[in-house]
């Protein structure tokens, strides 16, 4: 029974020794290993979660309103250019009715003539930049300037120019958010800064920001009759966007609105942070990078507060950053008495205490090994003197059952530790799912808007294309009735030469 005893604790000292000797440094552990035992923290722990912090900039970030540049010289040129194409227009169409009717003023019967249809129908078919109404063709006809219809599609251009339009597509990545920062400049080539953006910056709801495409559209309905149509597309086409996005300036605005904001977990003294079999990913690295006294990553930008998650309560709360120790050893509360003298030799002389670690086990593996060979030595001895074939069998009896708990203890450990390994990979496999199905419903929202801008680009092409059609024939029915006047005057000549 003694040399039983001594075996156990020999063979519970080699395991201790084999644990101490496979025991790895926190710091030495990796993203994606697999811890081979549970990680407790002697200590209260104050963890930045990386990915949790990262998901949580990224949702404040986009309440930093979106940097646009307003550009009011595209205005101003749009104004001038309609100015000057007007007065061009009215120009070249005086001199259409000297060349056709060979004067400029136009009696009532001439301008109700068909030869000034026709004249109309030809003029506007070479002048498809600016094409002019058949009210505004008669005011000129008639010698009028034409002040009332250029006051209407003036003020038409500069309602529409008064909004902030922005063009269609945005960079890669730029989102709008549900507000926006409209900062003037003189020329797009102007350099501006966060300072500029403060002080001269309006912040605007996304709702006024137009796309051009929609601002054309609503240009064009604007004017029911069929007369005016083919003017409101040729204007339509003029307007281009008066306020063009900042990716660059926004990006750096918004990092910085978010830069202070953390997410940090917290341990309690002999708390677990990661059971047996977990893989490691970026919080346990961090936790452990912790418990072997390293700063974690991004450590260098002092965050003004933390964000840390309660036990009691999941929604994130704020933390004066006065709380979070910045020094050598961050987020780690500092041991006292025996275990920070402790923790001194181990760092100085860990070599040292593992290599004689290894020579005592292996001291005692050596005199588990005499005491063995005394113990058989004793049992012949009884075996040639009164039991020969009992002691064996009762020394067999005997330490039966403390193999076979030794044996289950194994067997349960490894069952826990599988266990707990299966429930992470269920952990981490549920996450992935969600935010898969997450990316589905935005890929499925993004197509479907996209599937509206064609229709509606369809139906847009259909109309102008119906247009077109009826211009065609138009240009076509009018050859033939010039034509025709040609061939009665032809007829006429000749009748009167015959005469």
């Amino acid at each position: 029974m003694k040399t039983a005893g001594h075996i156990r604790w020999v063979l519970g000292l080699l395991l201790l020794g084999v644990q101490m000797l496979g025991a790895k440094e926190p710091a030495t552990f990796h993203v994606g290993d697999v811890l081979g035992a549970d990680v407790v923290t002697p200590v209260a722990l104050e963890v930045v979660d990386p990915t949790a912090t990262a998901a949580l900039q990224s949702i404040e970030a986009l309440k930093a309103p979106a940097i646009f540049r307003s550009e009011a010289y595209v205005t101003n040129a749009l104004m001038h250019q309609f100015q000057a194409t007007f007065d061009e227009t009215h120009a070249s169409f005086i001199s259409a009715l000297q060349d056709t009717f060979h004067q400029t003023l136009l009696d009532h019967a001439a301008v109700t003539s068909p030869d000034f249809g026709y004249l109309v129908t030809a003029f506007n078919i070479n002048h498809k930049k600016f094409p002019i109404p058949m009210l505004l063709a008669k005011e000129w006809a008639y010698g009028k300037t034409g002040a009332v219809e250029k006051d209407k599609w003036f003020n038409a251009l500069w309602q529409q120019v008064q909004s902030a339009i922005r063009p269609d597509d945005l960079p890669a990545g730029f989102d709008l958010g549900k507000n926006f920062r409209l900062v003037p400049v003189n020329h797009l080539s102007d350099r501006l800064t966060l300072g500029d953006v403060t002080k001269r910056g309006q912040t605007l709801a996304t709702t006024n920001l137009l796309p051009i495409a929609q601002v054309r559209t609503q240009f064009r309905r604007a004017f029911t009759d069929d007369d005016e149509q083919p003017l409101a597309r040729a204007l339509a086409a003029w307007l281009q966007p008066t306020c063009l996005p900042d990716a660059a300036l926004t990006q750096i605005a918004r990092e910085r609105a978010v830069h202070h904001l953390v997410v940090a977990e917290h341990y309690a003294a002999g708390q677990i942070i990661a059971p047996q079999g977990s893989v490691i990913d970026a919080k346990i690295k961090a936790a452990l990078d912790a418990l072997a006294g390293q700063p974690p990553s991004g450590a260098s930008n002092q965050p003004s507060a933390i964000i840390a998650a309660d036990e009691a309560n999941e929604s994130p709360v704020a933390i004066p950053a006065q709380s979070k120790i910045t020094t050598a050893t961050p987020a780690i509360a500092a041991p006292t008495g025996f275990a920070h003298s402790w923790e001194k030799v181990w760092t100085r002389k860990k070599g040292w205490i593992i290599g004689a670690g290894a020579v005592a086990i292996f001291a005692l593996i050596a005199l588990g090994r005499w005491l063995a060979q005394r113990h058989r030595a004793r049992l012949v001895a009884n075996v040639t003197k009164d039991l020969p074939w009992q002691t064996p069998v009762g020394l067999q009896t005997e330490l039966a059952p403390q193999l076979v708990r030794a044996v289950q203890s194994a067997i349960v450990q490894e069952l826990a530790g599988q266990r707990s390994h299966l429930l992470l990979t269920q952990q981490v496999a549920a996450t992935e799912v969600i935010r898969l199905v997450h990316k589905m419903d935005e890929l499925q929202v993004a197509m479907q808007e996209r599937l509206q801008t064609y229709e509606a680009q369809i139906r847009e092409l259909e109309t102008e294309l119906t247009a077109r059609t009826e211009e065609n024939r138009e240009l076509i029915q009018l050859k033939i009735e010039m034509i025709r006047h040609q061939l009665e005057v032809e007829t006429l000549r000749r009748e009167a030469r015959f005469n």
